[in-house]
């Protein structure tokens, strides 16, 4: 078979129609942008590689040293300490969540509600709390030290 080079039509004017219009610019381009033939799976795709972590679980050992440090942060709630909060936050979305850590002042601590409230306007139920450090507990932490 022979190749064609297309010389005898290279120089030929382009073909007008009698039936249609030109169309122009805009609507031409817009036949060839992209298509998305599924709307809104782009956000499922990266919501589900988004990573959570797991509840942590505390040991009989942390969760006794907890109880104490919450107990001395009780005591003196009314000088308004400022701690450590290390903290499970839950994710809206799905299963899991994240383990977040912030320090400042205590403004108010409620067991009876579970939650502890700080003056930059956070709040932490204690259900959601993995510990508490600062120097109020130092003491607490040097005796539930193993000695070596």
């Amino acid at each position: 078979m022979e190749k064609k080079d297309y010389s005898d039509i290279l120089h030929l004017p382009r073909p007008v129609s009698r039936r249609h219009k030109p169309m122009d610019r805009v609507a031409r381009a817009a036949q060839f942008s992209p298509f998305a033939a599924l709307s809104g799976y782009e956000g499922v795709i990266r919501e589900e590689a988004r990573l959570t972590a797991p509840r942590p679980l505390p040991g009989e050992e942390e969760e006794k040293l907890l109880n104490q440090k919450l107990s001395v942060l009780l005591d003196c709630q009314a000088a308004h300490p400022v701690v450590t909060v290390v903290c499970f936050r839950p994710d809206r979305e799905k299963e899991g969540g994240e383990v977040v850590r912030f320090t400042a002042p205590l403004r108010d601590f409620s067991p009876g509600e579970g939650l502890l409230t700080f003056t930059d306007g956070q709040s932490v139920l204690l259900s959601d709390l993995v510990d508490l450090r600062g120097d109020l507990f130092t003491a607490l932490e040097n005796a539930a030290e193993p000695e070596t």
